[in-house]
């Protein structure tokens, strides 16, 4: 415990609202990105940086944009319990969520469906969260727009052999590519290829990316 490194220091208290439905979106959006390892504090939690939050657990980030924005400096970590805690207190809260930056923690106020306010107090996570936009690409975004379910049956059929292999290893990748007006899934398998349907999409013309098996399941 005395080797643990001291939380992220604030010079004052500052305070803010988010609505509920808001900062429960959010949450769900990046939790799956943040790290399980708590060996890691960078990286065990999400960071609240400006108006994004943000996850990562080296290998993956996720963000989400659209919250009021935080000025505390570094960027504030809620380390991974408390924002699993958050996200429970959220699925019964309603209006608005009230933060409040302290010295080294924050402290969240929830009204409940019930009426009730619930208090949450946490510690900061006591290190720097990682240069999280020298990953982000500044290109133009690409569009992807589709109808889930058909998506969702590619994707099923691209990924049937890795699940049947017992996750082993075995797929190197996920493509998803853009051909003749439509999107393409191709799942490689030691050097085999396994193609799925088509999919009916509104997709950038020649976009091309490769994804992990493993966070596509």
């Amino acid at each position: 415990i005395a080797d643990w490194p001291a939380a992220p220091a604030c010079a004052s208290t500052s305070a803010t609202t988010v609505q509920a439905d808001v900062l429960r979106v959010a949450l769900a959006a990046v939790l799956p990105a943040a790290s399980s390892d708590d060996t890691r504090a960078h990286l065990h939690g999400v960071c609240w940086d400006g108006a994004q939050i943000i996850a990562v657990d080296g290998h993956r980030l996720h963000m989400h944009n659209g919250l009021p924005t935080c000025t505390i400096s570094p960027a504030p970590i809620l380390p991974l319990p408390s924002a699993l805690a958050l996200a429970a207190a959220l699925k019964r809260a309603v209006g608005d969520v009230s933060v409040r930056w302290l010295p080294g923690a924050v402290e969240f106020a929830i009204v409940t469906r019930e009426g009730l306010v619930v208090r949450l107090h946490a510690k900061l996570a006591g290190a720097a969260f990682p240069p999280w936009q020298q990953v982000v690409p500044t290109n133009p975004p690409v569009q992807i727009a589709c109808d889930a379910a058909p998506l969702v049956a590619a994707l099923a059929s691209a990924l049937a052999a890795y699940a049947a292999a017992g996750n082993g290893g075995r797929a190197t990748q996920v493509r998803f590519a853009e051909r003749d007006g439509a999107l393409e899934i191709r799942a490689d398998y030691d050097g085999a290829v396994i193609y799925s349907p088509r999919v009916a999409a509104d997709v950038t013309p020649g976009y091309v990316a490769s994804f992990s098996p493993r966070y596509l399941l």
